[in-house]
């Protein structure tokens, strides 16, 4: 990834994602969640979400803190077993993900941020 200059603080605050994507996270009743940011959020909205979408003509998409979000997958929508590009009609997903060392670049720019 490509050195990102960052306060004290950003950096600080980085380091703590990384820690939470290596060991989890401890929640208040004791037990650990060992798959921090390992889910893809956007499934929950995704009805919603696609109707802004498809209003807007969104085609190029950053996943900013894309955590274990994978837009190719299959079965992001379980009625029509589309990953979520094609349940998007989206051509192009960068992601962003600093605590996974994750930083993807393209000439395009993104017509919707995504961050969750």
């Amino acid at each position: 990834m490509e050195e990102m200059k960052l306060s004290k603080k950003g950096n600080d605050l980085i380091k703590l994602y990384e820690e939470m994507v290596e060991k989890g996270i401890k929640k208040v009743d004791g037990t650990i969640n060992n798959s921090a940011y390992n889910f893809f959020q956007l499934k929950k909205f995704r009805s919603m979400v696609k109707d802004k979408l498809s209003d807007e003509a969104i085609k190029t998409v950053l996943d900013y803190g894309s955590g274990g979000s994978d837009w190719d997958a299959p079965n992001f929508d379980s009625q029509t077993n589309q990953s979520a590009k094609d349940f998007f009609q989206i051509h192009n997903v960068d992601k962003f993900e600093p605590a996974r060392g994750l930083m993807e670049k393209r000439k395009l720019i993104a017509l919707c941020v995504w961050t969750f």
